[in-house]
């Protein structure tokens, strides 16, 4: 329940957004197509995140049980779990910035300051900062 609550506030996080222009224009069709694009991130952000955070509670689920049945081995057991944990961080914080990144420089091209603020979140068992996007001033 407590992975659930902290996935909810990102979302809710991640999808409260606002955008600035860096430029005098201020087109409405310009601004919502940004937006759109801001928000279409922030959801896939979030989806990834969730994904994330349900393959890690496997991996640690799966540790403990064989753990369980295998007492003698189980250092060895966990120290692979947690270099699995550590690849699937290292993806998710590779795909989140990659998306955040292209998100970023659409809006910038289009007259719009795009900003990536970290947010903690939980996967598995660790807390890991992601960048949702957000709009600066």
């Amino acid at each position: 329940m407590k992975k659930m609550a902290v996935v909810l506030l990102g979302a809710f996080l991640f999808l409260n957004v606002s955008v600035t222009s860096t430029y005098a224009a201020n087109d409405d069709t310009v601004y919502q197509q940004v937006l759109e694009q801001v928000q279409e991130t922030n959801e896939e952000i979030s989806e990834k995140i969730a994904e994330a955070d349900e393959r890690a509670d496997e991996i640690l689920a799966e540790a403990k049980e064989e753990a369980s049945t295998n007492a003698a081995r189980s250092e060895e057991i966990f120290a692979k779990a947690n270099q699995e944990l550590d690849k699937l961080i290292a993806v998710l914080i590779n795909e989140t910035n990659a998306l955040a990144e292209n998100t970023k420089r659409y809006g910038e091209s289009r007259g719009y300051e795009i900003i990536c603020e970290l947010v903690e979140v939980e996967i598995g068992d660790r807390k890991v900062w992601i960048d949702p996007l957000r709009v600066g001033h």
